[in-house]
C-alpha cells in the first residue's frame, strides 16, 4: 500500500489491485495456517478464492468478514490524506470494499481513518475529538447520516431530517473514540492493568472488539507510545491487530521521536520501512 501511494502520487485502485494479484495472492493457498507470517486472515482467504480460484474481477471479490484486515491496510491512506478528509473517506471506503463489503465494517473503517487523519494533523484523542469529526459530517465532508445536534444530543420533536443523507446510516462509529477517551480519564472507571481493556471489549478478531480497545489505549497513553502498544500486545487474543491499530493512533500523537529507537531497530527490514515512512510523510499536503 505504501509503495503504491508513493509511486502513484496517491491512491490508485488499479495499481493497488495489480500489486495484490502479483505480490500477495501467489503466496497463500486458501487455508488459514498458511501464507506470509504463517496465517492468512478470513477476508483475504475469501478474496483469494474469488480472485484466484473463481477468477472473479475486482469489485466482485469482497466478502462479509468482520475482521480488521482492511482497517490495517488503509492506515497509510489515512496518513496520506490526513488533511483531505473527503478524499480520505473516499479512498478508505473504496479500498475496504475490495475485500470487505459489510457496510458496518466499512463505516467503522472509514471512521478509524478519519480519527487517524485528525491525529496526524496534531489533534489529541480526547473527549472533544468526536465533536470535531461530527463537524466534518455536518459540513458534508464525511459521508455519514447525522441527526444529532451540535451538542451530540438526539433530535427534538419537529426537527427535520438532514437534507443530504450520508452513505453510512449513522455516525456512531465517529462517537466511539471520545467515549473511550472519557473512560480513560474517568476516575470512577478502573481498568487495571490497562491491558485488561481487551477483556472488557473482547479478544476476538472482529473490528467491533478491536477498535474500542485501541481507542481506549491510545487515549490513555496519548503521550506514551511504548505503554500503549505493550498493553495492546499483553491483552492477548488478537493482539497483533490491536497493537497495529493502537500503535498507529499512539504514534500519530507522539510522532516518530516518541517511538523508542530499539522498537524501530528491531523491525524486519527496518531501514526499508523507515525510508518508506519518510517518503509517505513527505507526500502529506497540509492545507
Amino acid at each position: 500500500m505504501i509503495r503504491s501511494l508513493i509511486e502513484c502520487g496517491g491512491y490508485d485502485a488499479e495499481d493497488f489491485c495489480r500489486r495484490m494479484d502479483e505480490e500477495l495472492f501467489p503466496l497463500p493457498d486458501g487455508t488459514p495456517v498458511n501464507g506470509p507470517g504463517g496465517y492468512t486472515s478470513q477476508s483475504i482467504r475469501e478474496t483469494w478464492r474469488r480472485r484466484v480460484q473463481q477468477k472473479l474481477p475486482w469489485g466482485q471479490a469482497g466478502g462479509h468478514a468482520d475482521t480488521t484486515e482492511a482497517v490495517e491496510r488503509v492506515l497509510a491512506i489515512a496518513v496520506r490524506y490526513a488533511y483531505q478528509p473527503e478524499q480520505l473517506a473516499a479512498a478508505v471506503s473504496a479500498n475496504t470494499t475490495l475485500t470487505q463489503t459489510d457496510e458496518t465494517v466499512v463505516s467503522m473503517t472509514v471512521a478509524y481513518g478519519a480519527v487517524l487523519g485528525l491525529l496526524v494533523q496534531g489533534h489529541t484523542l480526547d473527549t472533544s475529538l468526536s465533536g470535531k469529526l461530527m463537524d466534518l459530517v455536518k459540513s458534508g465532508v464525511l459521508p455519514f447520516h447525522a441527526v444529532t445536534g451540535d451538542d451530540l444530543q438526539p433530535p427534538r420533536p419537529g426537527d427535520p431530517d438532514p437534507p443530504r443523507a450520508g452513505r453510512f446510516a449513522s455516525p456512531d462509529a465517529l462517537l466511539t473514540p471520545s467515549y473511550m477517551a472519557a473512560a480513560a480519564v474517568d476516575p470512577g472507571i478502573h481498568i487495571e492493568p490497562a491491558w485488561r481493556v481487551s477483556i472488557v471489549y473482547g479478544m476476538p478478531c472482529a473490528i467491533y472488539h478491536q477498535l474500542p480497545a485501541a481507542y481506549y489505549l491510545a487515549a490513555r497513553f496519548c503521550d506514551d507510545f511504548k505503554s500503549a502498544v505493550l498493553h495492546a500486545i499483553n491483552g492477548g487474543g488478537q493482539n497483533q491487530a490491536r497493537a497495529i491499530l493502537t500503535g498507529a493512533l499512539a504514534g500519530a500523537q507522539t510522532g516518530l521521536s516518541g517511538i523508542p529507537q530499539y522498537l524501530l531497530d528491531g523491525l524486519d527490514d527496518s531501514a526499508v520501512l523507515g525510508k518508506l515512512a519518510v517518503e509517505l510523510s513527505a507526500s502529506v499536503n497540509p492545507v
